[in-house]
């Protein structure tokens, strides 16, 4: 199956200059306000489209709102994100009594949703009014839930036991998120942006914390489920206590051979005595019909794209941004045909592949990167990386033996085992398949 036929156009007719109407009700005697994107945020390498405007946004918190989500993504394939309002009676100038709301919140989503995550995204605000208002976003397991219905009565009730105040309900307050659906991802992330605007915050000397965000992992109660957390914690147990041995000499270790069984497209550059420079560009997209020279597209060739993009990430890192800009391609359209092409994990079979050919040349630093004309600002960070540690080789073996191959995702692989997701992402990779590269033959070279 060809590189291409793993990725799929999802975009939709979602365009860059689409805008798109969101309605943010946060008082409950508001008329449907209508608010329209003002601004971008650059969040993974796409520019986003979001409601507050640049100078009005408050940097941390929409980093922070972004990543929850993306957390979000990696632990289903499709969830449900709901928003609300929440209103006390009398000022406080603490949070303590979002923590009570917690912790009735959370028990009775375990016992009518077990199997279900549940996430979490608060912003505190105080407009004119006495009292402080929440804008707050709860995000469930969509193969568990996929309607607001029940859980609303849920939130509502906690809330009001909680804090004895009241909840409004927005307008189109419900998005459920469905595999590859950019459309409603982007219209969530428009909607959610609107947490981190700068009005309204209160100072820091009212409240030190004015946000909150946080991610419950189900807890399993069947009997299948105690299987396989007692695995789960024998593969923990087994990862400190460092029994995976085969590749513990993986820093003088400089050829290996296959050993999952895999067999990738790109593994002969890795075991052979070739140069991903031998990499070919696919052809170039036919634009006119030969006989009467008129346009048969209008719009960028995306099945092209990929494929183009593949070999130029491959060869020559660029990243996703750059590409678009390079070929005057939208960003969000980009994004949206690209998404399990694997940016990320392109290049870094890019500078592995370095690493392997300035380590069997007799050229130094400069003149290899010289000869390669490698002018990245990540060039010499990149080749002169040092090999990975004991600690990582048995991390690295234990996921790719035991969940890579079961489609879990880097960032879940670290909640599990308590990992720094930037520092394991050095070294795990979430490649979008198995016939792209063998990882163990990568290994050496990460």
């Amino acid at each position: 199956m060809s590189q291409d036929q793993h990725t799929q156009d999802f975009a939709g007719n979602l365009s860059s200059s689409e805008i798109l109407d969101i309605n943010n009700i946060i008082r409950p005697y508001s008329d449907a306000d209508v608010i329209k994107p003002k601004g971008e945020f650059l969040f993974n390498d796409f520019l986003w489209k979001v409601l507050p405007a640049s100078d009005q946004q408050n940097g941390k918190m929409m980093k922070r709102i972004f990543e929850t989500v993306d957390q979000v993504s990696g632990l289903s394939s499709r969830f449900l994100a709901v928003r609300y309002d929440l209103h006390l009676k009398e000022f406080q100038s603490n949070n303590q009594v979002i923590d009570i709301f917690h912790k009735n919140l959370f028990g009775q989503l375990r016992k009518r949703y077990p199997m279900s995550f549940v996430s979490y995204i608060w912003v505190r605000e105080r407009n004119e009014a006495d009292a402080q208002h929440y804008h707050y976003a709860l995000m469930m397991d969509g193969n568990y839930i996929r309607s607001p219905n029940k859980l609303n009565n849920i939130v509502k009730v906690c809330w009001e036991e909680a804090a004895g105040g009241s909840i409004w309900f927005p307008d189109n307050m419900a998005y459920f998120v469905k595999p590859n659906d950019i459309d409603t991802y982007s219209k969530l992330m428009i909607r959610l942006s609107y947490f981190g605007k700068n009005a309204t915050k209160e100072s820091s000397d009212v409240c030190k914390k004015r946000i909150g965000f946080g991610i419950r992992i189900a807890r399993k109660t069947s009997a299948i489920s105690v299987k396989i957390d007692k695995k789960l914690e024998k593969q923990k147990l087994e990862s400190v206590q460092g029994v995976v041995s085969e590749f513990s000499n993986v820093s003088t270790c400089v050829e290996m051979q296959p050993v999952s069984g895999l067999c990738g497209k790109l593994d002969k550059y890795f075991t052979h005595d070739h140069s991903l420079e031998l990499l070919k560009p696919p052809a170039q997209p036919i634009k006119y019909d030969v006989l009467n020279r008129w346009v048969v597209w209008s719009r960028p060739d995306w099945k092209w794209h990929r494929l183009n993009y593949v070999y130029e990430a491959l060869s020559t890192g660029v990243c996703l941004s750059e590409y678009a800009e390079k070929y005057t391609l939208s960003l969000t359209r980009t994004y949206a045909n690209f998404r399990q092409v694997g940016g990320q994990s392109l290049r870094s079979i890019h500078w592995a592949c370095h690493r392997r050919c300035l380590y069997f040349s007799d050229m130094s630093l400069s003149e290899y990167i010289a000869e390669k004309k490698l002018y990245s600002k990540m060039a010499v960070k990149q080749l002169q990386r040092r090999s990975m540690s004991e600690f990582w080789s048995r991390h690295f073996d234990n996921y790719y033996r035991k969940y890579w191959l079961q489609g879990y995702t880097v960032s879940y692989y670290c909640r599990v085992y308590n990992l720094n997701v930037s520092t394991a992402r050095r070294y795990l990779v979430d490649f979008p398949n198995a016939v792209l590269i063998d990882p163990f033959v990568l290994k050496p070279w990460l």
